[in-house]
């Protein structure tokens, strides 16, 4: 089986699997280039023996509930990566391949997207951001295709990538040009590419993984800073990207809990090792793999995907402290409320909760007007936004 016949076959099941935010990208057992020694390295230390429990306070100071409208052309479907500029949240829906937009307050005020093969459409989104300093959205398409809109939605242009790899499955803009790509290869080619829109061209290309092995996983890139940091579902450590290459800053420490691929001896046939680490993922000998690294000025955060999607709701949640050095591990707040973020500051998280995941949430962790909102819900909502302000 093919790589993309992994890929047509993770789409189709995709609604089987529920996940925070979910998109096919490579993952790697280990990296290359500008090697720091292991002193030089953040540890982490995280203890995963006895998780929470944590309360929401223990991290945040409010809680506020934002619904999104509900009608005929504004139902989201999953979501999967949630922006916020100029007072508009831009939310892209991974099983319908559309970026929908709202105010500030939930109003619906239209989506971003044509599927097809037409001038103006595209047929898979992978993911998106926004150019700040343009003031442009702008996609990433499996068909190697920037899908580019205003922040209205209206079509700009579409501009392929002319660089000669099978496809790119994640982005992250880099700077007022150029763009980091992290390439779906097929041999021994490079992984990330940095892509310059105006020469149409990648103005260099670094990280070769020793043992490439593709399957699902999920976010890779963060920013924090003016900063992009890169990461892999399959190894602790997170990488600081820079326009030669990239090097290690912190790792994860999970003691005993640690994921070590090289154990396995996967077999070295791309395919063959692909169903390999799916069959031992199935066996639950690898019981979970880091998804989702973040950080703010107070925290770094991760979560950890078990490798059994029926345990999807089993998914842990990491904060440590910068400061401190102390960790919070759960899998939702003591009070019922979940955590699935999307979009980070120093000051806030938005996440998102559906309707029946809130279910049990006590007015008591929210305020007078945030209690009118969850009392008023309804089973046919759309999704709501959480947003959770941080203690300081």
């Amino acid at each position: 089986m093919n790589i993309l016949s992994h890929l047509d076959k993770y789409l189709k099941n995709e609604k089987k699997i529920s996940l925070p935010s979910i998109c096919l990208v490579c993952f790697a057992v280990s990296c290359t280039r500008q090697e720091k020694t292991t002193d030089q390295i953040l540890n982490l230390k995280v203890n995963l023996n006895n998780p929470g429990p944590v309360s929401v306070f223990d991290l945040f100071q409010k809680v506020e509930l934002i619904p999104l409208e509900t009608n005929k052309n504004s139902l989201i479907s999953a979501i999967t990566n949630i922006e916020y500029y100029k007072g508009r949240y831009y939310i892209y829906d991974k099983r319908q391949h559309l970026i929908f937009i709202f105010d500030d307050k939930g109003k619906f005020l239209g989506h971003i997207g044509n599927r097809g093969n037409g001038p103006e459409e595209y047929h898979t989104i992978t993911n998106f951001c926004i150019d700040r300093e343009k003031d442009l959205v702008i996609a990433l398409t499996i068909s190697k295709t920037l899908y580019i809109c205003n922040l209205d939605g209206t079509f700009v242009e579409k501009q392929p990538i002319s660089i000669p790899v099978r496809s790119f499955i994640n982005f992250i803009q880099f700077d007022n040009d150029k763009f980091l790509l992290y390439g779906w290869i097929d041999g021994e080619e490079d992984q990330l590419y940095l892509y310059s829109k105006t020469r149409d061209s990648a103005v260099n290309s670094f990280y070769k993984e020793s043992i490439p092995i593709f399957a699902f996983a999920f976010n890779v890139f963060h920013e924090y800073d003016g900063v992009v940091y890169f990461s892999k579902p399959f190894s602790d450590g997170v990488y600081r990207v820079n326009e030669s290459g990239v090097e290690p800053v912190y790792r994860w420490d999970y003691g005993k809990n640690a994921i070590d691929l090289d154990k396995y001896n996967l077999p070295k046939d791309q395919d063959e090792r692909h169903d390999a680490v799916i069959e031992i993922m199935k066996q639950e000998q690898l019981p979970f793999y880091d998804n989702e690294q973040r950080q703010n000025d107070q925290y770094y955060y991760v979560e950890q995907i078990p490798s059994n999607v029926r345990k999807i709701r089993a998914t842990r949640k990491i904060f440590f402290n910068k400061r401190t050095k102390k960790s919070f591990v759960f899998m939702k707040f003591s009070e019922g409320l979940p955590f699935t973020p999307f979009y980070w500051t120093n000051d806030y998280v938005i996440g998102s909760s559906n309707v029946e995941d809130i279910e049990h949430v006590s007015c008591e962790i929210l305020d007078e007007e945030n209690c009118r909102i969850f009392k008023n819900r309804k089973e046919t909502d759309n999704p709501y936004l959480v947003k959770y302000i941080f203690k300081k």
